[in-house]
């Protein structure tokens, strides 16, 4: 809780309290009241991560701690990186990681011919630092806490639900427009739902979102995170054919997504409808580094860019799993976009999760 200083002997008049400082005593009791005081406390994440940071004056440096994180007061998140000292073998901090109540950056993972996985966060999107420090990097030995770690982040601890599916590197990813745009990063496949209105109402639907960052551009890099529909079909050809290679065709006509396209969702389904684990009474949206100027990701309504891409007018507003946040379909423009898996089997694994979620062209009528 904050505190109002020096002590008066507690004849300070109430009218002397700025009304900024009341607003904020009262926003954090309410953020108490619907957080619990349980969700402020640090809860572990995994153990032994490789945490690299880097300052102007020390540069690169790199420890093995434990990772914990909390809800601050004002309902953002943080990350701790902690190890026991040599010398005193107290517990101390070796990095602290704040992002916003208005959420998470989309945390970016490497997975390495070793297994093991490293998460950063390109463009600076890594919330802020405490200190000097300018970048931080989280190296994980295994993938199942590396999974942990940024469906933490990329869900808003489950705030805005998903399942991760498919996190395998790539050799590379182009486009019409690139002849690079992603090289030796992974790509996702993350299962959310929306809900659509159809004539006979509302209905959910499962949907496959494909998430990888161009980090060939460098400076210029950003997320592309396109819903399955965005896509059109892939032939039976596609799916049998033995290739390390994979070539996903953006539809022509992005407004007419249509329900041939999504599989509603089935009941036996291992997520629930059940509220967020940890609702908050704010509003939240993740700060994933991925918007671009002048557009903004709207829950609602007609949205079209200079790209010509549009968001369909049947997304029902709403959050948590009710909500579409993938945003405008096609946002960039591309065309396709080429694939180059590291191995026939990464090919396949992609397809099987893709076939899963993505009604087959003759199922559709």
């Amino acid at each position: 809780m904050y505190e109002l200083g020096a002590s008066t002997g507690g004849n300070t008049p109430e009218n002397l309290i700025s009304t900024t400082l009341r607003g904020s005593l009262s926003r954090t009791s309410l953020v108490t009241i619907a957080l619990g005081e349980a969700a402020l406390e640090w809860k572990r994440i995994c153990r032994t991560v490789q945490v690299e940071r880097k300052s102007v004056k020390y540069g690169h440096e790199s420890r093995d701690c434990d990772i914990r994180w909390r809800y601050r007061e004002d309902t953002g998140i943080s990350i701790r990186a902690i190890y026991y000292s040599s010398q005193d073998g107290k517990l101390r901090t070796w990095t602290e990681q704040n992002f916003l109540a208005i959420g998470p950056s989309i945390p970016l993972t490497t997975t390495y011919a070793d297994g093991a996985v490293s998460i950063d966060f390109p463009r600076a999107s890594f919330g802020k630092l405490e200190k000097q420090y300018t970048d931080i990097k989280y190296t994980f030995t295994g993938y199942e806490s590396a999974e942990k770690f940024q469906t933490l982040l990329y869900t808003n601890n489950g705030a805005d639900p998903a399942e991760l599916k498919y996190d395998r590197p790539i050799i590379t990813i182009s486009s019409n427009i690139h002849a690079t745009e992603c090289r030796g990063r992974n790509l996702r496949l993350w299962n959310r739902t929306e809900t659509r209105l159809e004539d006979d109402g509302p209905a959910t639907f499962e949907v496959l979102v494909l998430l990888f960052y161009t980090s060939a551009l460098e400076d210029k890099g950003h997320w592309v995170e396109e819903p399955h529909y965005a896509f059109e079909w892939l032939t039976e050809s596609t799916y049998k054919k033995e290739s390390d290679k994979l070539t996903l065709v953006f539809s022509k006509d992005p407004s007419r997504w249509t329900s041939d396209k999504l599989f509603q969702r089935r009941k036996s389904s291992v997520r629930t409808e059940a509220q967020p684990k940890s609702p908050s009474i704010f509003s939240r949206k993740r700060n994933d580094s991925m918007e671009i100027p002048q557009l903004t990701r709207s829950r609602t309504g007609a949205s079209i860019s200079s790209h010509g891409s549009i968001k369909s007018q049947k997304s029902l507003n709403g959050e948590g799993a009710s909500s579409s946040r993938t945003g405008n379909v096609n946002r960039f423009g591309y065309s396709e976009l080429e694939i180059k898996f590291q191995s026939k089997t990464d090919r396949r694994a992609f397809l099987d999760v893709w076939k899963q979620y993505v009604k087959p062209l003759s199922v559709a009528a």
